[in-house]
């Protein structure tokens, strides 16, 4: 999981470094200019007064470090949880919120308003049937997992995505001069690097603070499926983890999606009659995302490629914009005969031979 985290983070790390106020006065000066416009505009989306357009004010105003702009903030917050919640987007919000704080928070009536709100949702099925199981109910647990083998499934990451981009539309950043471009680009070791221009930093702002406000319910289907040899898991849930880690692996648009279900599909059928077809379709993934890692790397040297391969993330999702982009390069997304990855678990896993211990 901590290989795929790196892939939808490897270009905010770049945003974070833009926005950190540092640099010659030129460039504080610039920073400055373009965090008073982002706060503008958050000021603008709030004014509207709508739950949508509350959580968009609260993600596009996060960056302002001001006491009047921190009580600003927190009195749309106020407003927001004010709201009743009519819809799945804010109800994955409040679960969202919920998680954050931590021990203060029950997961009970977020999960609650979930069910009645994307009771058809894969991932709200999964979520209910891990709160199930922790609360020592497996025939509900159970009856949740196979649900979710046939549900349709919508990340809160493809939300929070949706709900970013279009937070943006409208924000009018200031052009970086040349030099303030160069310095914004530059890397951590001093080299040169992209020359930012105000939409491409747009562009790598939103995955930001698309990493910064994701909530991917991932965990929950490793939970819910984790092999164990001590208390291996009975035939009906075996069946339902293979069905849904394989649905996840092959159809999540994301790629710490792909990586974890067909991981966690290939060690399931470890000894069924599709283990073949499990390990070779993690195998297959796994060098996509080789390829992939060393092409998202490299966009920092091509600002125009990597506009349009963060246009892709947000509108299609990481997975798709990612086989675009390597397509577009001719890189291969297929792997060579032999090829393995270089981890000893990967590899264990596509052989079909017993994992290393941890």
């Amino acid at each position: 999981m901590r290989l795929a985290c790196c892939l939808i983070a490897c270009l905010s790390a770049a945003a974070a470094q833009a926005i950190e106020p540092q640099g010659s006065p030129e460039l504080r000066a610039w920073q400055a200019e373009t965090a008073e416009h982002q706060w503008q505009h958050a000021e603008r989306l709030a004014s509207r007064g709508d739950a949508r357009s509350l959580m968009q004010a609260l993600i596009v105003g996060m960056g302002k470090g001001t006491p009047q702009a921190a009580q600003r903030h927190a009195h749309w917050s106020d407003s927001l949880r004010g709201m009743p919640i009519a819809d799945a987007e804010h109800a994955w919000w409040h679960y969202r919120e919920c998680r954050l704080s931590g021990a203060d928070c029950s997961d009970a009536p977020p999960l609650q308003i979930l069910a009645q709100l994307d009771p058809d949702n894969l991932w709200t099925q999964l979520l209910l049937a891990r709160a199930a199981q922790r609360e020592k109910r497996p025939s509900e647990a159970l009856e949740w997992l196979q649900l979710a083998t046939q549900a349709d499934a919508e990340s809160s990451l493809s939300r929070m995505a949706a709900l970013i981009s279009n937070a943006l539309d409208g924000l009018q950043l200031p052009e970086p001069d040349a030099a303030v471009a160069a310095e914004l680009g530059q890397k951590a070791d001093g080299s040169p690097g992209m020359a930012y221009s105000a939409e491409s930093y747009r562009w790598v702002m939103a995955m930001g603070l698309l990493v910064a406000h994701a909530l991917p319910e991932y965990s929950s289907l490793t939970q819910l499926c984790r092999p164990d040899p001590q208390a291996p898991l009975d035939a009906a849930w075996r069946q339902a983890c293979l069905a849904v880690a394989g649905r996840v692996g092959r159809q999540d648009p994301s790629v710490i999606g792909g990586v974890v279900g067909l991981a966690l599909a290939a060690q399931f059928a470890r000894e069924g009659a599709g283990a073949t077809v499990w390990r070779e379709a993690y195998r297959r993934f796994r060098f996509f995302y080789s390829v992939g890692i060393s092409a998202t790397l490299e966009l920092e040297r091509d600002a125009d490629a990597m506009v349009d391969y963060l246009k892709g993330v947000f509108a299609h999702g990481e997975r798709p914009a990612l086989q675009r982009l390597l397509q577009r390069r001719g890189q291969p997304i297929e792997p060579p005969p032999d090829w393995l990855p270089e981890d000893v678990r990967g590899r264990s896993l596509i052989l079909g031979e017993a994992e290393p211990a941890a």
